[in-house]
């Protein structure tokens, strides 16, 4: 799973080097926050991108497993409310460069099941409350 947030943050990073090469006229990740009515969206679309690598490497490196979960839960959420449920359940798909985003078919699925996941594995990560109250031996 941190895979999938690597690359999604290191492919939004590095969209607006890349779709000149690709496809001129998409519009890179800023573009997008933007018709999103985003504020401050090309700054947005960097915190957008650290969250996400560096979420990803958290969960691959198995370090703040909880914070990185919580934190990837709250960018999920942000995903599917702002772009993915209005597009698909809606039927008001995002419309940016000549093209309709957010009603792909695997977006809703994808993106609840690593919500799903996400809150899981927070939770089977954090240790219990008991865990802190637990007396250590003395030296």
């Amino acid at each position: 799973m941190g895979l999938i947030f690597l690359v999604a943050g290191v492919v939004k990073l590095f969209l607006p080097v890349i779709i000149p090469m690709i496809r001129p006229g998409l519009p890179d990740f800023g573009q997008v926050l933007a018709a999103l009515g985003m504020p401050m969206p090309v700054a947005m679309s960097y915190v957008i991108c650290a969250v996400e690598i560096g979420g990803g490497v958290a969960l691959l490196l198995g370090r703040c497993v909880p914070l990185a979960c919580l934190v990837l839960v709250g960018d999920m959420v942000g995903a599917l409310v702002t772009l993915s449920v209005p597009a698909t359940f809606l039927g008001h798909p995002l419309h940016v460069g000549g093209i309709a985003l957010g009603n792909e078919p695997w977006r809703v699925p994808l993106e609840l099941g690593l919500l799903v996941a996400l809150i899981v594995l927070g939770e089977l990560w954090r240790p219990s409350i008991t865990h802190y109250f637990e007396s250590r031996p003395s030296a």
